[in-house]
């Protein structure tokens, strides 16, 4: 059941409560047991069929999240024809009876145990032997991309995890129905730094934070890949209203001031795939790819950057959608370039360039492609591009992979790592050159 433009008149006139999904009776239940008169649905709320509307939509949606009276959350979901609420129907009365009233295969299960509290007095605490637990992160409503932002940006969230139970979850703590949960909501639920706090957190901190979200997000699953930029966005909008002069520019789930620190961003091997064949972003953005990845961020102080970005932009697919897709985008890195060969026969890369006057042979490098399509052959040329050393010996370099293009610029296919050795220090290789302006599309 949705809503489109041939079904919006049906809608109008009233929608019987039989003849929706489980799970969006269930959701009109909790509703009216709360005692609100509103519930919004996405698929009944925004027209289906329209591109226009979806997109006006979107725009709103990190106000509808954090406006949000209350969020309802069926964690353990997998379709729309789950149900969630027992069968009486009464969600808070059913939730009370589960926890104060255990069944009698509960009740053999459980234990009591001493303790002593704080005040030295002699107390008993009741134990399951094999309790109910919540893990949010195998719950399968949070294997979906689009509710991360959801739940992040809520204000208040109740919460119904596949083991049974209810919990409620707010930016000042939470309460859970008496059971035992195998996390700490606390640290589980709202970012900290989504919080507004009177503590200004410092500009690595904020940074640290996305990156921690962009990677959950990254392991998500979703239904349409090109979906990647616009399902993050309400989030985008929300660091850029509170952190925007820290964080700089928004480029394609990248921060502009940040953006020497996070570019060596890795795929894991596991979760490699091939290169989406419609585009997404510019390549240097992890957000053109799909697959798990890390940033392989170098602290500051703890080496040197070889690097110097000039100039970044993207262009936005809609100018109202200013965090969401985009149609474009380019960097400009004022840097140097090594030539890297591939060797199928040891499995390595190493560093062959005639320009550089010093011993390469026991320069070590690990590769890492961006997607199976990036794997590459043997004697294959690469342009390195180094961004970074690791440390102040000067024992790692970290840098980008690069593919010329047509016209003149390059494409990310990957990252590099090198251990160059001890007291080596990879900035004398180019004293004989120029640093050159390479842009990456």
């Amino acid at each position: 059941m949705t809503l489109t433009s041939s079904t919006l008149k049906t809608l109008q006139k009233g929608i019987k409560n039989d003849i929706l999904p489980p799970t969006l009776k269930d959701a009109v239940t909790v509703t009216k047991e709360l005692g609100f008169r509103y519930l919004w649905v996405d698929a009944l709320c925004k027209f289906q069929d329209s591109l226009q509307d979806k997109a006006a939509e979107i725009v709103k949606m990190c106000q509808y999240y954090e406006d949000a009276t209350l969020v309802i959350q069926p964690t353990g979901l997998t379709s729309v024809q789950d149900s969630f609420v027992e069968t009486d129907g009464n969600a808070m009365l059913v939730a009370s009876q589960a926890s104060t009233y255990p069944s009698e295969k509960q009740l053999l299960k459980m234990c009591t145990v001493p303790y002593v509290d704080t005040y030295g007095q002699r107390n008993m605490i009741t134990v399951e032997q094999d309790p109910t637990t919540f893990c949010p992160w195998k719950e399968p409503l949070h294997q979906r991309a689009w509710v991360l932002q959801e739940r992040l940006l809520s204000r208040r969230a109740i919460i119904f995890p596949s083991g049974g139970g209810l919990i409620w979850q707010c930016k000042e703590g939470k309460q859970v129905d008496g059971r035992i949960y195998a996390s700490d909501l606390s640290d589980e639920g709202l970012e900290p730094l989504l919080s507004h706090t009177s503590q200004q957190p410092q500009p690595h901190q904020i940074d640290d934070s996305w990156r921690t979200i962009i990677e959950d997000y990254s392991g998500r699953q979703m239904t349409d890949s090109t979906d990647e930029l616009i399902a993050i966005s309400a989030l985008a909008e929300h660091y850029h209203e509170c952190y925007g002069s820290t964080l700089g520019a928004y480029c394609a789930e990248i921060w502009h001031k940040f953006l020497l620190k996070v570019l060596n961003w890795v795929h894991s091997e596991d979760t490699l795939m091939t290169r989406p064949i419609f585009y997404r972003a510019p390549a240097w953005s992890w957000a053109a790819v799909d697959g798990k990845h890390r940033a392989e961020v170098f602290e500051d102080g703890n080496g040197h950057f070889l690097a110097q970005v000039q100039k970044c932009q993207t262009i936005p697919a809609s100018s109202n959608i200013p965090f969401g897709a985009v149609k474009s985008g380019s960097l400009e890195i004022k840097g140097f370039l090594i030539q890297g060969v591939w060797s199928e026969d040891s499995k390595s890369m190493e560093f062959r360039d005639s320009r550089i006057h010093a011993d390469l042979s026991s320069v070590t490098i690990t590769h890492y492609p961006d997607t199976l399509d990036d794997k590459p052959s043997d004697m294959e040329i690469f342009h390195c591009l180094p961004l970074r050393t690791r440390s102040e010996s000067m024992q790692d370099l970290a840098g980008l992979l690069l593919k010329p293009t047509d016209d003149g610029m390059y494409r990310r296919v990957g990252s590099f790592e090198a251990w160059v050795g001890l007291k080596i220090d990879p900035r004398t290789w180019f004293e004989q050159q120029e640093p050159q302006i390479i842009t990456i599309i």
